[in-house]
């Protein structure tokens, strides 16, 4: 039987639940942050993330991600960017897209919240190739 979550076509801008391990992981014998889940012997959580990487790089079995966080103050200090057509979304409370980004693999992802408003699909946009000196 195929996953379903390999056949999916994702898109820039899609934003998916995933699991995300912690690193560095907690040394032996050290809690885990609270909220934390143990997949595959790594210690992480389910994150809300937002694909990064155009739909052609997209047919692989992974994808590139950036981090989407509620802290909205601390990414407004930061120089993040901040999401302003978060309804569009199913992201329960306001949110930012953080330049940390992630290689995942499709099959981690666990869930769809929706896909970014063009705008501010354009403003991540913006946001990394800053990040990147583009």
């Amino acid at each position: 039987m195929t996953n379903p979550t390999t056949i999916r076509r994702f898109e820039q801008g899609d934003i998916v639940v995933a699991f995300l391990p912690f690193n560095p992981q907690p040394k032996l014998g050290e809690a885990p942050p609270r909220g934390s889940v143990k997949i595959g012997g790594l210690w992480g959580k389910r994150r809300p993330t937002v694909v990064v990487s155009a739909g052609r790089f997209n047919r692989a079995d992974d994808l590139l991600v950036a981090l989407i966080s509620s802290e909205v103050e601390k990414a407004r200090q930061r120089g993040e960017y901040v999401l302003r057509h978060r309804t569009v979304t199913r992201l329960r409370e306001e949110s930012a897209v953080r330049p940390r980004l992630h290689q995942i693999v499709k099959d981690d992802v666990q869930g769809d919240l929706g896909a970014l408003h063009d705008d501010d699909r354009r403003g991540m946009l913006e946001m990394l190739r800053e990040l990147l000196g583009l």
